[in-house]
């Protein structure tokens, strides 16, 4: 009963007081804002850097210099932590005096042929340029976005976020999320070895009007959606166009869709060798019989 009289006698502004401070304590509120910090390592340009963290976003694009820059805003209390590691650095981005992760905003600035492991945590991911000797990328529930003209080899695995790429000429990709969406545009496919698998969520591939692609559809109880000029193969495939690489895409419960998008050109055709200047003889091509008189 003195417990309870106690607390009656707490005005309503002391027991709000005493809320913010257990939320602030626990990292769900921060009474401070975010600040902003600059740091930055030298780096082999063909080398790796690892990064970690927990929640926010995280932006990385290309640079000129054999270096690694980063501007990052971050709460009160967290910290980058540098760690040398063969052929590169691991960064973690630090809370470790919270209970709950705060938000943190990192721009990154590196080498474009730097390989990139990043374990994002529940950060969005947005990525253009960068990872051209290869990309793995981990992250939770928020949104990945992978946008490269000429990418090296490809992991990206999400547990609900939504996977997006956009390659001009895709290598070899093996991307699969839990409850997320995938979506895919590529203008060339001659090179293409993807694998795209959901759980639950859907998957568009995206390909300039008339292909060339060849899809392999691997779907539980969703439907695939494909053009009307699609045909299929005797091998269960799905061509448009001459088809061109491998795309096998598969989902337990989503919808798939192979979509022609006019707004993706296909690069020109190169042109043909110019002819030889008049009074020349054109070399011999290997194997052929020597001409008369020879």
């Amino acid at each position: 009963m003195h417990a309870i009289a106690v607390r009656e006698r707490l005005s309503p502004a002391v027991r709000l007081a005493g809320a913010w401070g257990l939320l602030a304590l626990a990292g769900m509120i921060d009474p401070a804002s975010a600040l902003p910090v600059s740091d930055r390592r030298p780096v082999d340009p063909t080398g790796e850097l690892r990064l970690r963290m927990d929640a926010g976003r995280l932006v990385a694009r290309p640079g000129t210099e054999a270096a690694i820059a980063v501007e990052a805003d971050l709460p009160p209390g967290m910290a980058l932590r540098w760690r040398e590691v063969r052929g590169g650095w691991a960064l973690v981005v630090d809370d470790r005096e919270r209970l709950l992760p705060r938000e943190a905003r990192v721009n990154l600035t590196v080498p474009p042929g730097l390989r990139l492991r990043i374990d994002a945590g529940d950060a969005g991911v947005d990525l253009e340029g960068v990872g051209g000797a290869g990309l793995v990328v981990r992250a939770g529930r928020s949104p990945v976005r992978i946008a490269s003209a000429n990418s090296g080899p490809i992991t990206a695995e999400t547990t609900g976020g939504d996977l997006r790429f956009e390659l001009e000429r895709p290598g070899r990709i093996r991307a699969a999320t839990l409850g997320g969406g995938m979506d895919m545009r590529a203008t060339v496919l001659v090179e293409a070895d993807v694998r795209l698998e959901t759980l639950s969520g859907g998957i568009s591939l995206r390909v300039p009007v008339g292909g060339p692609a060849t899809i392999r559809p691997r779907l539980a109880r969703g439907l695939l959606t494909l053009p009307e000029a699609a045909t299929a193969t005797p091998d269960g495939r799905v061509r448009l166009g001459e088809g061109a690489g491998r795309v096998d895409i598969g989902s337990l419960a989503g919808d798939a869709a192979l979509i022609e998008d006019a707004g993706l050109v296909p690069p020109p055709s190169p042109p043909p060798p110019p002819p030889p200047p008049a009074g020349t003889t054109p070399a011999p091509v290997a194997g052929a019989p020597a001409p008369p008189g020879g």
